[in-house]
């Protein structure tokens, strides 16, 4: 998440360079950043091979059964 910019913030960095306009209107251009959902079946803080009950996955980091949370953290299989 630390890589996003918002596009407000995108613009009024490029408003400060030479020919502003036609940086910020390729900035506009641009969708907006949207993060990455990861669930609970797919975070290294659950055990995604074994759902509770109801799809729902015991969360580690939150003692509690969860579907989703922004504190999620995609886990590596490898």
């Amino acid at each position: 998440m630390d890589d996003l910019i918002s596009r407000a913030e995108a613009i009024r960095i490029a408003s400060g360079y030479c020919h502003p306009a036609n940086i910020a209107d390729e900035l506009r251009k641009l969708p907006p950043a949207q993060p990455e959902i990861i669930y609970c079946k797919d975070c290294k803080f659950t055990d995604g091979e074994k759902p509770i009950a109801d799809g729902r996955y015991w969360c580690v980091l939150h003692s509690c059964f969860m579907h989703f949370c922004s504190d999620a953290e995609r886990r590596n299989d490898d």
